[in-house]
């Protein structure tokens, strides 16, 4: 019988009605989210406890806890892995999860977008898709799974509020689809990079989203106190006010600074654009250039490689070889 953990961490999927007061909050553990209402006779489902929260307080130390709590069921002998948190950073933690990650299992992550007590409930039917996956996965990748699409944990985004079909991968497209408890996988999985990158406590990296006309003259004086590294998400192929280029120039001097799209496409052109604020003035600068497309998956793995290496140099190198495995798996090479 196939051992699968189940590792509960919080969310809309386990809150109920807060006593006394209006709203919900969350509450339930693994075995109670599960109930009698999922599961798979074939399977060994092993329950792990999380303190519940909700995912807008989770942080990269909380990312790092569950990488932790994996590997060590890795390590006992599980054979995969179901993630229960939150929606609000599904598409944050478990891609910063499938960095820290070493045990060579997969691992679904999922949530809910309403409450176990609303009319339409979709917690069940996400658990059940993460366990039917689970039970015949064997590529060793960290997936999100809502709504019968399975998405790669460093693509997937969450596009809206409230509405149950709320995640999509784009502009890469899912992993493929869950049809009456089978995978029917669209392309090659995307095999977690195992590289040295490590959680150093909070984050330390600043997203900088560019905006028209904003100088962001008061970015230099942000830095070494309060961060060690920078993200821009810059207009179009990754531009920002000539202002505010000299501005990021001048963190780059000395700090890891990355260049990533605000629309989430990639790649990103090299040698198209030659003023300031261009890629060719940021790329001459000493600020990478990124094809990862999404500004808070950037934040994340340039927050990791700081915290893997001590130098701005090499943490750029980290980020620039985690990030090529990342493609390279995404096209299957």
């Amino acid at each position: 019988m196939k051992r699968i953990d189940v590792l509960a961490v919080g969310g809309t999927i386990s809150s109920v009605p807060k006593a006394g007061d209006s709203g919900v909050e969350p509450t339930l553990g693994a075995e109670a989210i599960l109930g009698d209402r999922v599961g798979r006779p074939d399977l060994n489902l092993v329950f792990h406890d999380l303190p519940p929260l909700p995912s807008n307080w989770l942080s990269l130390e909380d990312a790092a806890r569950i990488a932790a709590r994996i590997d060590e069921v890795g390590a006992d002998g599980s054979e995969g892995v179901l993630v229960i948190q939150g929606t609000d950073t599904l598409d944050e933690v478990p891609f910063a999860v499938d960095l820290l990650v070493r045990a060579r299992i997969p691992v679904a992550c999922t949530g809910a977008m309403r409450t176990p007590d609303r009319p339409g409930a979709d917690g069940p039917a996400n658990i059940q898709d993460c366990l039917d996956y689970l039970a015949g996965a064997v590529a060793a990748e960290t997936v999100v799974i809502l709504g019968g699409t399975v998405h790669p944990a460093a693509y997937v985004r969450k596009t809206h509020t409230l509405l149950p079909d709320a995640f999509a991968s784009a502009p890469v497209g899912p992993c493929g689809v869950m049809v009456e408890g089978s995978f029917f996988r669209h392309r090659a999985p995307v095999e977690r990079p195992a590289l040295d990158l490590a959680s150093g406590g909070e984050s330390g990296v600043l997203l900088l989203t560019a905006a028209l006309g904003d100088a962001f003259a008061w970015l230099p004086d942000l830095f070494p106190g309060h961060y060690r590294g920078l993200v821009v998400a810059g207009m179009g192929n990754g531009h920002t006010n000539r202002r505010a280029a000299h501005g990021i120039a001048e963190v780059a001097e000395r700090h890891p600074v990355v260049l990533v799209s605000r629309t989430g496409g990639f790649p990103l052109a090299r040698q198209t654009y030659n003023y300031d604020g261009s890629e060719i003035f940021f790329a001459r600068r000493g600020v990478a250039l990124s094809d990862l497309g999404d500004g808070l998956k950037a934040r994340i793995l340039l927050s990791l490689a700081i915290g893997g290496t001590a130098s701005r140099e090499d943490a750029l190198a980290l980020y620039r070889a985690a990030e090529a495995r990342i493609i390279d798996g995404l096209a299957g090479e």
